[in-house]
């Protein structure tokens, strides 16, 4: 989160945010140690480093990977925090697996990152390359879906925007290796839903979000676009293991609570940049939905008392997620906080 030195409001906002955090999760010791937060991010670096190397060198072999990393900050990516992301994925992956199975599996969890990493890498290029992202639509448009959801490889156009063309690679590895032709046609249809309704929303807050919609779908695509990427990564996690895939739809709350803490901590973090770029989040559309009023305004936003009620709703969400899954929701909470300013 950046802050306009002069913006007083917004600085307002991080200091305000701060405190509500604090007081709210630092009771319920949900705040990670920042010694252990040190050595976790150690090895989420570590893994990241490793599972990035693998992409780059074995996802398309037509990836020129000067030009990948020169293209990169044309789509609001810093190549340093590439492994980070892939970390992070990973170690949520492995504390996944190891609920659902028993014990940590490295190739679920490789196969949850490169999820991970895709999301993170179509919303940077929705975000700031809208009309490379349109490339994508052979591939992740209706038609391809269809076909990669059936375990079956679509015919596409490879990307001409080295981006493009690695996030196609990307998708085709994740989907090969889940080998959805054999899953159940239970499996099949819950991870077509959550896949669908992610690239719905994501497209359609990033590319058409002028089309007139009601407050309701707005925050329908909104959890969809947030909150369901984790229960996606608790499917991927859960493919190969009938007895992981049942345990999962009996849990399934406590799987979809984590990924609704990881939405609103991340709309929280994010409430200076959406406003900056006019786009939703919970922060500002509960205000709309509060005010009756499509402004952004810092003032009513203090004045309302949803700083503080995200906060608590935060701390219901970590505590009713996995226990297996504590730390690694701590330690993506401690990342995110560590990207507020501290002059605030």
């Amino acid at each position: 989160m950046t802050v306009a030195p002069d913006d007083e409001r917004a600085t307002a906002y991080v200091s305000r945010l701060r405190a509500a955090l604090s007081a709210e999760l630092r009771p319920s010791g949900l705040l990670l140690d920042p010694g252990r937060y040190t050595r976790l991010r150690q090895d989420l670096m570590v893994d990241g480093g490793r599972l990035w190397h693998d992409l780059t060198l074995r996802t398309d072999p037509h990836v020129n990977l000067d030009t990948l990393y020169r293209g990169l900050p044309a789509a609001g990516v810093s190549p340093l925090a590439l492994p980070r992301v892939l970390g992070f994925g990973y170690a949520q992956g492995l504390a996944l697996s190891e609920w659902l199975l028993g014990t940590p599996d490295a190739a679920a969890a490789t196969r949850a990152a490169w999820f991970n990493f895709g999301i993170v890498l179509f919303d940077a290029v929705c975000d700031h390359l809208p009309a490379e992202a349109r490339q994508l639509s052979d591939l992740m448009g209706p038609g391809g879906m269809e076909q990669l959801l059936c375990g079956r490889r679509p015919e596409f156009q490879p990307a001409e925007h080295v981006i493009v063309r690695f996030l196609q690679g990307i998708v085709l590895r994740y989907f090969t290796e889940l080998e959805l032709g054999s899953a159940s046609a239970a499996f099949r249809q819950e991870f077509a839903t959550a896949i669908q309704r992610m690239h719905e929303a994501e497209t359609w807050l990033t590319l058409r979000a002028t089309e007139p919609t009601s407050l309701a779908r707005l925050w329908a695509r909104l959890r969809a676009k947030s909150a369901l990427p984790m229960w996606t990564m608790a499917l991927t996690c859960a493919r190969h293991d009938d007895g992981a895939w049942n345990r999962l739809m009996a849990e399934r709350a406590s799987v979809l609570a984590a990924g609704r803490a990881l939405w609103i901590l991340d709309d929280l973090i994010d409430a200076h940049e959406d406003r900056q770029a006019g786009a939703w989040s919970r922060p500002w559309l509960l205000l709309r939905r509060e005010s009756g009023s499509d402004a952004r305004d810092w003032a009513r936003l203090l004045a309302s008392g949803i700083i503080e009620a995200e906060a608590r709703q935060l701390k219901r969400a970590l505590l009713r997620a996995p226990a297996a899954m504590r730390e690694v929701l701590q330690a993506t909470v401690h990342s995110w906080l560590c990207t507020l300013p501290e002059s605030a």
